[in-house]
């Protein structure tokens, strides 16, 4: 791999063999060269300037004969150049002094020439590598060395117009010496320069091209030291210059006709690398897009797909490109209807639909995503079409969303419930046709708008009820309403707070039942038995009186009948069921009341301390960790507490702590626990104690206890162990209980 990113024809031992090999070649001909100069020394200095002329004209020529393609301007510029550096050369061989063909102009003529010759490739060599990246045109460059050559060369010809850079007699003169240094520093700025441009030529090419200049600068250098046109510097320098010619042929004839790909077409090369940089930088871009790109021919032979289809796909790229998209990646219902809609776009003949639509795709595992399309048609560079890109979004969980959706409204305007979708303000924005109906209004808008407490009789109460919502997230209740045309409603009000993924609320779900009827019937029951325990109350009192009369009278006769009596046994077991009838009798006084009431929520730590009223808390401390916690129960809740309590007194023996608890379980119920540290109940008793009349009083007053949290879904059981003390454990539905304000 080279330096711009290409591969080289030819592997690194290849190169260095080819190399190897030329310099052997150059030795010998410098050696064969160097050989004529013990002959003579004119026949040597002939010899090597032709070599020199010769690569300089070939270099022209292929330059200039590639100049069309060639857009490497170091090369064109170089090949121009050589032709007329060459040309001033072969005039500088021709008046070498001992060739007699410019007579009377001595050693100076040909010594001018070739400082001439030396200033245009030092120049050349300077400004070439400053060429990469302009724009060169060859004839006007070709006027400029024309033009430079014949002036130049006309005042060396002309005395007195040119340096004098040779005196018989006395050698070099100050100018020429100065010039070959000044040359030197010139060749040096042209490495330096050339150093920076690296990149366009090839690591080989590049070294000889170096090699070449170097060789310049050394000929340069040892032609400041002799003093005779024949002297042993003057061969020096010209193996030097041949070297010099000759490293340069190597590096761009012999490699432009050997890697012609990788010399004179490299600014090719590097153009065509760039468009597949630029592509995979367009296939970067499409692979990082989150919709499907994808380039389907007229065969409908898929060209290209991005990341994102091979993901919905679910085939690695190499399994889809070429393949056809509508045989092998299209539901066969869809395939007609798909190939018609792109044939139409490539026949330019557009009709609804075709630009943009949607249809199922089949992926690997044989399951269908549904893509949204934006189809286009691709053209080339004539205009014609030659396939269509589709950019797709996968839109299946959202059509499943719209679907599930649709079902959702369906479901809610089907239902015979009320459905209310609000504002955290209470501002109505929603009404099913359930609700519209149930307040009164035919037009299913007409409750948008408003708000919530437009429906109430009690404003003051609703405005208590929504505010009691916003602060817990949910509220269940009943409410007395209005309709639209002023005739009362009661409704049983279910709300709650809905929150985004964020967290922050944003509306309120309500739900409402038409409960009238029932609080009709509620009424009515609730005035039944208003009755019938006014009417238990006079018969209970009654009956109490005439009890107390018999157990009066019986306490007497117990009195006045001796113990040795046969009948005394009989009037105490007279008195004792007397007794018994008694305790019954009073218990109805509180079950009468059982389920009258409609169940509410009650805050517990304030019923079980009403519940520990009649207990000595000196002797027994009562402690109630349930903090804010609000119960759904029968207005009778209370007794349950009393109960409890009453019982862990009468039946504890040793107690001296009741500790009540709430615990929340997993499925959103939860469990409220009294327990004491007494003796416990008897593990055969445990489901026992329950029941009615099973006790060693009454037996009635666990049986209500759990009467009472029947109402509302409520069961209680004993979980306590037998020695360490009774635990009472009460089950709440989840929906029953919440947490509520201070």
């Amino acid at each position: 791999m080279n330096r711009s990113g290409t591969h080289d024809p030819g592997t690194p031992g290849e190169v260095f063999s080819e190399n190897r090999h030329f310099i052997a070649v150059l030795v010998l001909i410098i050696a064969g060269v160097w050989l004529t100069s013990l002959y003579r020394f004119l026949l040597f200095h002939v010899i090597a300037e032709i070599c020199s002329i010769l690569i300089a004209g070939v270099i022209f020529l292929i330059a200039w004969n590639a100049r069309r393609y060639l857009q490497n301007n170091y090369l064109l510029l170089l090949g121009i150049a050589y032709l007329f550096i060459g040309g001033i050369d072969f005039i500088h061989t021709l008046a070498y002094a001992g060739m007699n063909i410019f007579i009377g102009y001595g050693a100076n003529l040909p010594t001018q020439l070739w400082i001439i010759a030396r200033y245009m490739e030092a120049v050349t060599l300077l400004v070439a590598p400053l060429m990469f990246g302009r724009t060169l045109r060859p004839y006007r460059v070709f006027g400029l060395y024309a033009t430079a050559t014949a002036v130049l060369v006309t005042a060396a010809f002309v005395p007195g117009l040119f340096p004098a850079c040779y005196v018989e007699g006395s050698g070099l003169t100050p100018f020429k010496i100065m010039s070959e240094y000044v040359i030197c520093i010139l060749l040096v700025g042209g490495i330096v320069l050339l150093w920076r441009n690296r990149d366009h030529f090839e690591e080989d090419t590049f070294r000889l091209v170096v090699a070449s200049i170097v060789c310049t600068i050394c000929a340069e250098l040892v032609f400041t030291f002799y003093t005779s046109v024949y002297g042993f510097p003057n061969l020096v320098g010209h193996l030097f210059k041949l070297a010099s010619f000759a490293l340069i042929y190597q590096a761009l004839i012999v490699s432009a006709f050997r890697r012609p790909f990788d010399t004179v077409f490299r600014e090719l090369r590097q153009s065509e690398e760039e468009v597949r940089k630029e592509r995979d930088h367009l296939q970067q871009y499409l692979d990082i897009a989150a919709v499907i790109f994808i380039v389907i021919d007229r065969n409908g032979n898929v060209q290209l797909i991005n990341r994102k289809g091979v993901e919905i796909l679910g085939y690695p790229p190499e399994e889809i490109i070429g393949k056809n998209w509508y045989a092998t990646f299209l539901p066969s219902p869809v395939r007609d209807e798909v190939s018609r809609r792109l044939g139409h776009l490539m026949a330019e003949d557009i009709r609804p639909g075709d630009e943009i639509a949607e249809n199922l795709v089949l992926t690997k595992e044989g399951e269908y995503r549904r893509i949204l399309w934006h189809n286009t048609v691709i053209r080339d560079a004539g205009g014609m079409i030659t396939g269509t890109l589709s950019s797709g979004e996968d839109v299946t969980d959202i059509r499943e969303a719209e679907r599930d959706l649709h079902l959702k409204n369906a479901a809610i305007e089907a239902t015979q419930s009320g459905i209310a979708l609000l504002s955290m303000d209470g501002t109505v924005r929603y009404a099913n046709a359930a609700l519209t109906k149930m307040i009164g209004y035919q037009d299913e808008i007409a409750l948008v708008g408003r708000s919530i407490t437009d429906l109430g009789e009690n404003r003051d109460q609703i405005e208590a009820a929504f505010n009691e919502l916003i602060r817990t997230g949910s509220w269940f209740g009943e409410q007395h309403g209005k309709k639209a045309d002023g005739e009362p409603i009661y409704l049983l009000i279910s709300a709650t707070v809905i929150s985004d993924n964020r967290g922050e609320p944003v509306h309120i779900v309500v739900s409402f039942m038409d409960i009238t009827e029932m609080h009709r019937y509620r009424v009515a029951l609730g005035e039944v038995n208003r009755k019938l325990n006014v009417l238990s109350s006079l018969t209970r009192h009654d009956i109490l009186n005439q009890l107390q009369v018999l157990l009066s009278y019986t306490e007497l006769l117990e009195e006045i009948t001796p113990d040795d009596t046969p009948g005394h046994a009989y009037i105490g077991e007279l008195f004792e069921a007397t007794r018994r009838i008694y305790s019954q009798i009073t218990f109805t006084r509180d079950y009468q009341d059982l389920g009258v009431e409609a169940p509410r929520w009650q805050v517990v730590h304030d019923v079980c301390e009403e519940g520990a009223d009649g207990i000595d808390r000196d002797a027994i401390r009562v402690s109630c960790n349930t903090g804010l916690l609000d119960i759904y129960a029968d207005t009778m809740f209370v007794k349950v507490f009393y109960n409890l309590f009453d019982n862990a007194v009468r039946h504890g023996d040793t107690v001296t702590e009741i500790d009540v608890t709430f615990t929340e379980e997993p499925d959103g119920s939860g469990i409220l626990s009294v327990a004491d540290n007494g003796v416990g109940v008897p593990e055969n008793q445990k489901e026992r104690i329950f029941e009615r009349g099973v006790g060693s009083n009454t037996g009635l007053g666990l049986f209500i206890i759990g009467e009472v949290l029947g109402i509302t879904g409520c069961s209680i059981t004993e979980t306590g162990k037998e020695g360490e003390g009774a635990c009472f454990s009460i089950h709440i539905p989840a929906g029953t209980w919440r947490y509520g304000q201070p």
